[in-house]
């Protein structure tokens, strides 16, 4: 049986891999560099990262990491983001 783990838990093991520093709204994060961070597996970081962007707490950005071979690359990264309250978002889509 897999462990349940929560989101709250993911942003916890984020928050103490920067030791003691918060994340702030405009720092985003590879899920290479989420996996790093929290010890979770791949498979775990991207569900708890789907159940984020579906809840609204979780906007993809593009940003360059530099890559084994030195090159430059764009990546898909992920920033955390508070979510929308249901009015707010209800009202946008009319």
């Amino acid at each position: 049986m897999t462990p349940t783990i929560t989101t709250n838990e993911l942003l916890d093991a984020l928050h103490a891999s920067r030791n003691g520093r918060p994340v702030r709204q405009d720092d985003a994060f590879t899920s290479s560099e989420l996996v790093k961070a929290t010890s979770w597996s791949l498979p775990t970081v991207k569900r708890h990262l789907h159940d984020m962007k579906a809840s609204g707490g979780l906007e993809v950005v593009k940003v360059h990491r530099e890559g084994l071979d030195g090159r430059v690359v764009t990546v898909s990264a992920y920033r955390f983001v508070s979510p929308k309250p249901l009015k707010q978002a209800a009202k946008r889509k009319r």
